[in-house]
């Protein structure tokens, strides 16, 4: 149960520091306001894919965001990262979406380490490089943010 909230605070801190930088009145304002763990998917021991349920509230116009990116740091180590699928997120709409991704862990990281992370899991240890591209129509925006602590994100 652990693995599962280790990965679930990664992939919804990673979306919504993204979603944190929308709200621009360009670009509306986006809100996760709640979140689930659909599935799990082993590929190796240092990769899974995972989709997770969110149900978001979009205020703004129809946003697009493709290239997703979170990278997670460890007391200032890379430990790895977590790539999404494209998502489309429909306008003026409270909606369900699903946020499918892959997990990789750094093949630097030692398996026992990993395994002592979800053991004994704190967000306070780790902060996040996020970056996506947003599209609102034909106007392109890319999105970076950095050193953003876990903890503050995975606050629900």
């Amino acid at each position: 149960m652990k693995k599962k909230g280790f990965i679930l605070m990664i992939v919804v801190a990673a979306f919504g520091l993204l979603l944190s930088s929308c709200t621009k009145p360009k670009l509306g304002d986006i809100h996760v306001v709640d979140y689930k763990i659909r599935s799990i998917v082993p590929h190796s021991l240092r990769a899974v894919s995972c989709d997770v349920a969110l149900d978001l509230q979009n205020n703004g116009p129809t946003m697009v965001f493709t290239d997703v990116r979170a990278e997670l740091y460890r007391s200032g180590s890379y430990i790895g990262a977590f790539v999404s699928d494209s998502l489309a997120i429909p306008g003026r709409t409270t909606t369900n979406q699903i946020l499918s991704g892959t997990i990789t862990l750094d093949p630097s990281v030692p398996l026992k380490d990993v395994i002592g992370m979800a053991r004994n899991f704190s967000p306070e240890e780790f902060v996040i490089n996020a970056s996506a591209t947003v599209a609102v129509g034909k106007i392109k925006v890319n999105l970076k943010k950095i050193k953003i602590p876990l903890e503050k994100l995975t606050e629900k």
